[in-house]
């Protein structure tokens, strides 16, 4: 403000709107039945929103409650602004102990988060994390069911779903003994493919030509399809039903589990050089059924999952042992031993997965240290370090076994 005249009258040396303001009351001590609502003024959205959250989750730490878990530096000197008066924590922590009332305060829970565990903190957060998850669920576009060329009861079910490679289509195998294709995101149905004497169980696109797909059903069958044309040029039955088809990223064969067996069809062709037909050849065999495979990215690994026939005395869960073995994909054949995992809840296209770059490998296997639970493991198949080798845990996470 400029300098007042030094003749001008006292009041003159104060800016205009303050001129003749008049002196505020002192404001009313604070009440202990006062919401936190109306003690904070940090902003009202925020309050509301992180209400919500507490509500959900059911957290309602009492002030008393506040103070004890605060450091004690924290404990002596936080203050809060209330209508221009300051008060310290301590002070409120003892108006709002009067009642046996417990109020929820977002400042408060996330103080108390921040300093350290309380009993009941990882119930606490579970609940929190549901209340997330539902909240982003409703907030992504309502999902809706598709319009297909029969009426429900006649499809029945859907079995497994398979994108293309450049994402423009998607195909998935049902009840009635079809495999349908629809356009993404679109979801307006293409074609339906149907020939299969049975219900197929797996397909899987072509790697670089979203115009063909692979599929086997119940009925031992395996086919390949020209979506343009709905042709299946190719087509073969084998000793058991097909629990899974792969095509290795060369795109010219399929890799196919068939009861026990592990099979490799060049499918493009029909004769060899000596004119005899091109057959499936059997490349593994098993102890107990296969119910997956999966081509590494680079094509010089393959992944067989094999049912374990007797799970552990903790488990009840079915689960695959998987072999990745190295494959020479010139000569056709599989090479020696990469890696086993004992464990791995899946089955058929669905539940283990290499990374794009082929440098890791996520499954969800049982937790190391916790008896009869599971988690989701990546597992790193390279070695970039000594302390780091083949097979090592790179990241774990939690999963919702009541929902996932």
């Amino acid at each position: 403000f400029p300098l007042p005249h030094p003749r001008a009258p006292p009041y003159a040396s104060r800016p205009a709107f303050l001129a003749h303001r008049q002196p505020r009351s002192p404001p009313p001590p604070p009440s202990p039945s006062m919401e936190p609502r109306e003690l904070s003024r940090r902003g009202v959205a925020d309050v509301e929103m992180a209400d919500a959250v507490l509500a959900a989750a059911n957290v309602t730490p009492t002030a008393a409650e506040d103070v004890e878990m605060a450091p004690p530096h924290a404990r002596r000197r936080r203050r809060v602004r209330m209508d221009g008066q300051d008060v310290d924590d301590a002070e409120m922590a003892v108006a709002g102990a009067a009642k046996t009332r417990r109020a929820p305060h977002v400042m408060r829970y996330l103080r108390a988060r921040e300093v350290g565990q309380r009993p009941g903190e990882a119930e606490r957060q579970a609940k929190v994390k549901e209340w997330a998850e539902w909240v982003s669920i409703r907030t992504l576009e309502q999902g809706k069911y598709l319009t297909l060329d029969r009426i429900p009861s006649v499809v029945r079910s859907t079995i497994s779903i398979a994108f293309s490679a450049d994402g423009k289509l998607f195909a998935s195998t049902h009840g009635d003994h079809s495999v349908k294709i629809f356009s993404y995101p679109s979801g307006t149905q293409i074609t339906s493919l149907e020939q299969h004497p049975r219900t197929p169980w797996t397909v899987h696109f072509h790697p670089h030509d979203s115009n063909i797909v692979a599929s086997g059903c119940l009925g031992n069958e395996c086919r390949v399809w020209n979506i343009r044309t709905g042709e299946c040029f190719r087509k073969h039955r084998f000793h058991a039903s097909i629990s899974c088809v792969s095509f290795h990223p060369d795109g010219d064969f399929l890799a196919i589990t068939s009861g026990k067996s592990l099979m490799l069809w060049e499918y493009e062709r029909v004769v060899d050089d000596e004119g005899k037909p091109v057959v499936p050849v059997r490349v593994l065999e098993g102890d107990n059924p296969f119910h997956m495979v999966a081509f590494h990215p680079s094509g010089n690994f393959i992944m067989a999952g094999e049912k374990n026939k007797h799970p552990h005395i903790y488990e009840t869960q079915f689960t695959l042992k998987l072999w990745i073995h190295r494959f020479d994909a010139r000569a056709k054949r599989l090479g020696s031993l990469f890696l086993e995992v004992p464990r791995a809840v899946a089955y058929n296209d669905a539940g283990i997965h290499f990374s794009p770059c082929g440098s890791m490998l996520a499954a969800c296997v049982p937790h190391p240290k916790e008896e009869g639970q599971f988690h989701i493991a990546v597992i790193s198949l390279v070695e970039n370090d000594p302390s780091r080798p083949v097979g090592s845990l790179v990241f774990s996470g939690p999963i919702d076994q009541g929902r996932v």
